[in-house]
């Protein structure tokens, strides 16, 4: 009988425990860079070593625990190294096709992303589940760092304005559409679970810098793929 007692206070214990209409999300990504850039005034081309931390809500939109909204924030760390003209001042910009200076471009952004996720099952009721998710990413170019080397020679580093082509609201915001596919392990009476989940983030305008030892309008198109894992409390 205290067994069967126990067991039926366990029950109503699991039953009437809430299911929270919020969760935090929080993931860390290692990040592939796609960059294509001017092939008439760039050669060699290379992403550098880049990752994102994640902060984001989610709020259940369903009592399936089966569709939801993410909103949050995301620190992004990334760039890439190429090879282009270097003029010196006053110099005549020749382009002959001798691209020997090196640059080493350094990014740092803030992202604001909202997502649409859809789990194909009831998170709350299944130990493993996968889902879809996908949205709209609202981008903010918070600094940046140029370093150019000509001849074996450091000859530039300093901060560097960068802007978007095509801006939103501002010319260093801009925005990404974006798409994945994550599983996550559940653990169904906290809530709680470990996640791991792949994203492509397509950017909707190329970033640009123009200066005078560069070529003109330098624009480089950036597109990034995710690898996140994370845990959600």
């Amino acid at each position: 009988m205290i067994g069967s007692a126990q067991e039926d206070g366990g029950k109503r214990l699991r039953n009437s425990r809430k299911n929270p209409l919020i969760k935090t999300r929080i993931g860390i990504s290692p990040v592939l860079g796609i960059y294509k850039t001017n092939k008439n005034h760039t050669t060699k081309s290379k992403p550098k070593m880049a990752f994102c931390f994640s902060l984001k809500e989610e709020i259940r939109l369903n009592n399936k625990n089966t569709s939801f909204l993410m909103v949050g924030v995301e620190y992004m760390m990334h760039g890439l190294n190429f090879q282009s003209y270097y003029f010196p001042q006053d110099s005549i910009k020749l382009y002959n096709g001798k691209m020997t200076a090196k640059y080493d471009l350094r990014i740092h952004e803030l992202d604001f992303p909202i997502q649409l996720k859809y789990s194909f099952q009831k998170e709350t009721n299944a130990i493993i589940s996968s889902y879809i998710f996908g949205g709209y990413c609202y981008r903010w170019l918070v600094a940046t760092n140029m370093k150019v080397s000509n001849n074996s020679e450091q000859i530039i580093d300093k901060t560097e304005p960068l802007k978007f082509k095509f801006p939103a609201f501002n010319p260093v915001n801009s925005s990404f559409l974006n798409a994945g596919f994550g599983v996550q392990r559940n653990t169904t009476l906290r809530h709680n679970a470990v996640f791991a989940e792949i994203q492509f983030r397509y950017a909707l305008s190329p970033f640009y810098f123009n200066e005078s030892y560069a070529p003109t309008s330098m624009y480089i198109n950036g597109h990034f793929v995710y690898l996140t894992v994370g845990f959600k409390i």
